[in-house]
């Protein structure tokens, strides 16, 4: 299962020939993210074959829950440069104490957010202006699913923390037997092929719990046992003060980041659905289309990190701006051509997920179909400037500026326009596109040009003074803390 050595392939990562290493890390990433998007796009045509509100429920669910978990995910995720770094420079243990420290503090937050989430989930419904069969299956999918997600997150913790470590092939391997279990399981639990009940949407919920909890288990067995050179032991949950500190500091903007865009697209939810079943609906089955390329995108982004982040602790930044220089690059051609397609191929693509023909919004949507691909699909390759310039600031522990770019994004510019054109000027879905295009087209342009700053130029671990590609910057764990410029 693994090709090299920890040692070789660290070296690797920090002086190997770029082009080749970057893909060599994206590509498993890139498998895995392409199942994961086959399988929600099979999931939603599963969906589609009972109707419109079965489609919407994941994504409702999604999007609530992207809320809840928010400022928690993104303080954990404080961890990462921390790890990248700290490997990057041949420390692992500070590597695997500072993942220690941040599984400790997912033990601690979990039950009160899982509590939290069960109680409020009437309420948000309602919020949401869900009724009838939409409501129902709403709160039938996620009052399951919020455990099967608590079982994906311990999943992607430790494969992150296997690919940060060098080895995203292992994490792929992981991976895709769980995401075909699930897959596999789908229509019988959906549908009641066989043995097994008709469960609706429910079954979609409960295949996904027993997918999750068994990929959680063998995630978790291979940072301990595994031959990926992490081995984890209980000593590295120990609690360590002033390392939780650092990983606060660095997780809080990024939670920050997390909760204004889960807290944006809330409300953009909301402003969608109040324009109508057809907007949601057109909405819901768009993103998963686009999911297509982003896939290839995030890939590419998670890849970069490792790099980058491995660069950045081994002293080598021009070597992380050549990564990011690439990524960029790619990014934008990924998803022009993607967009492209998506936008010629409307209507046979979005017909795939409307399978029933009694559905009444099924011809509306279809018609709406050629708007949202056309006028917001236009914005999206910008919007992946946006996403990957940010990268490098989360790898470094500079995580304030993609808080700051998040907060303009989202609520200086997307759920503004859109209330404002979809609403109050009574555009209804053409002005919902509309404003969210401009958001987008906004966002990648101040990306960009605060990726230019170089201000991701930074380290959180102890080092000498070192040249920062032209800065001249010592950083530390104590100066992190004063988060000085």
């Amino acid at each position: 299962m693994v090709s090299k050595t920890p040692e070789a392939r660290r070296e690797e990562i920090i002086s190997g020939p770029l082009i080749k290493v970057l893909f060599r890390l994206s590509l498993p990433t890139m498998g895995a993210a392409f199942l994961d998007t086959i399988y929600s796009f099979l999931d939603s045509i599963w969906l589609g074959g009972i109707g419109s509100s079965s489609i919407s429920a994941p994504m409702l669910t999604l999007t609530v829950l992207w809320l809840m978990f928010s400022i928690f995910g993104g303080i954990i995720n404080g961890a990462f440069p921390y790890i990248a770094q700290n490997r990057g420079a041949g420390k692992d243990e500070d590597a695997r104490k500072a993942a220690g420290q941040a599984m400790l503090l997912s033990m601690i937050i979990l039950g009160p957010l899982i509590a939290t989430f069960l109680l409020l989930l009437p309420y948000i419904a309602t919020f949401f202006g869900l009724k009838g069969a939409f409501r129902e299956d709403f709160l039938a999918y996620a009052r399951i699913v919020i455990f099967s997600d608590i079982a994906l997150g311990l999943a992607q913790m430790c494969l992150g923390l296997i690919r940060l470590w060098g080895y995203p092939e292992v994490a792929l391997y992981v991976r895709v037997p769980f995401v075909l279990l699930n897959a596999v399981l789908d229509p019988f639990l959906i549908y009641g092929w066989g043995p097994f009940p008709r469960l609706e949407v429910r079954g979609a919920a409960i295949a996904t719990l027993i997918a999750e909890v068994l990929e959680g288990a063998v995630a978790l067995y291979l940072i301990v046992y595994g031959k990926v050179g992490i081995n984890m032991r209980l000593k590295h949950l120990k609690p360590d003060v002033k390392l939780i500190k650092g990983i606060v500091k660095v997780g809080t903007p990024m939670g920050i980041t997390n909760f204004t865009e889960a807290s944006g697209f809330f409300v953009l939810t909301t402003i969608i659905s109040r324009i109508g079943e057809v907007a949601i609906t057109t909405w819901t089955i768009y993103d998963k289309i686009t999911g297509l390329f982003w896939w290839m995108i995030n890939s590419l982004g998670n890849a970069s990190a490792i790099i980058i982040g491995q660069s950045i602790g081994a002293n080598k930044f021009e070597r992380a701006e050549d990564t990011i220089k690439i990524t960029l690059l790619l990014g934008f051609i990924i998803s022009l051509i993607g967009t492209v397609v998506i936008a010629i191929l409307h209507d046979q693509v979005f017909a795939m997920f409307l399978r029933n023909p009694e559905d009444p919004l099924r011809p509306l949507v279809l018609r709406e179909s050629l708007y949202i691909t056309t006028i917001f699909g236009a914005s999206l390759p910008v919007l992946s400037i946006s996403f990957t310039a940010m990268a490098p600031f989360y790898i470094s522990g500079r995580t304030k500026y993609p808080m700051y770019v998040a907060l303009a994004r989202l609520w200086m510019m997307r759920v503004p326009l859109t209330f404002l054109f979809g609403i109050v000027l009574g555009y209804g879905t053409i002005g919902a596109w509309t404003g969210m295009s401009l958001s987008n087209f906004l966002a990648g342009a101040l990306g960009y040009a605060i990726l230019r700053t170089g201000k991701w130029k930074y380290r959180v671990i102890e080092t000498p003074e070192v040249s920062m590609g032209g800065d001249v910057t010592a950083c530390s764990k104590e100066n992190l803390l004063e988060d000085h410029e």
